[in-house]
């Protein structure tokens, strides 16, 4: 992960000895899958990873109506597929608080990273709900399926999972759950693309590069790319990929939210 971290910020060098270090150390030979001609020609990103200067605002609403403002992006466009645009304007003009999982997939689309700014800003229930999501991704990531499972079982019991970006996690974990039992198929492609069509109902593989995408949404592209280039469609698979690092270059604003996702796209895609 490292590897393609130092990657990501085009420091090649620094990569390489990385490499040669990991493999002397643990005396093994690391695949790179041809990584290195994925360097570009641009400049490092910056020598740390840094986050965007913050605009100075007194309430949640505020801060999202600057925001959107900076990256000249409609509050229909900004809300489509998450919510109603009379809630994101009602939330910017300080009349409601926002909730918290709107507020996490404004964020994202706004290249942001929401745990900079929002945290404190977390009912106790959201702050809870908050955590056993998190808990399962982390299940999810080292295969303990089963107890994944369960409290996924618990969480979608709970009214505000059972629509928009809340659900499409629990069709995403229900989609990660099937491939870790058994081997992917039609009803696991099914689920990724119904999970997806949640908040991107228009969705278009060609057009991917001009979407401004969630954590959740880059996810389950991922997926679907993964699996069309382990189903003999290959091609189609790499394209998807091509677009989704594109769409991350061109509206993700802060490098630490952009590195949480793309070190994993860019390996996916590398190989």
């Amino acid at each position: 992960m490292a590897y393609f971290g130092y990657i990501l910020v085009n420091d090649g060098k620094r990569a390489e000895q990385l490499l040669k270090d990991a493999m002397e150390l643990f005396n093994i030979t690391i695949e790179t899958y041809g990584t290195k001609t994925l360097i570009s020609e641009k400049p490092a990103i910056s020598k740390y990873i840094v986050h965007s200067e913050t605009p100075s605002c007194d309430s949640v609403g505020r801060l999202i109506c600057k925001l959107r403002t900076l990256e000249k992006i409609s509050t229909r466009n900004l809300s489509k597929g998450i919510c109603h645009y009379t809630i994101l304007n009602r939330i910017e003009n300080e009349k409601v608080q926002g909730k918290m999982y709107y507020l996490e997939a404004f964020m994202q689309r706004l290249g942001r990273d929401i745990n900079l700014y929002f945290n404190t800003f977390l009912s106790t229930k959201e702050f809870e709900e908050k955590q056993i999501r998190d808990e399962i991704n982390s299940m999810l990531v080292t295969g303990q399926y089963t107890e994944a499972e369960k409290l996924l079982s618990n969480l979608e019991t709970k009214k505000t999972f059972q629509s928009g970006v809340n659900k499409q996690f629990i069709l995403y974990a229900k989609a990660t759950i099937l491939a870790g039992y058994e081997e992917t198929n039609s009803k696991y492609i099914d689920l990724l693309y119904e999970a997806l069509k949640i908040t991107l109902p228009d969705f278009n593989e060609y057009a991917i590069a001009k979407f401004r995408l969630t954590y959740n949404e880059i996810i389950l592209i991922n997926q679907i790319a993964i699996y069309l280039c382990e189903n003999d469609e290959k091609e189609r698979g790499v394209k998807i990929f091509e677009k989704l690092k594109k769409s991350m270059d061109s509206f993700y604003v802060d490098e630490y939210e952009k590195v949480r996702t793309y070190i994993l796209v860019l390996y996916n895609y590398s190989k």
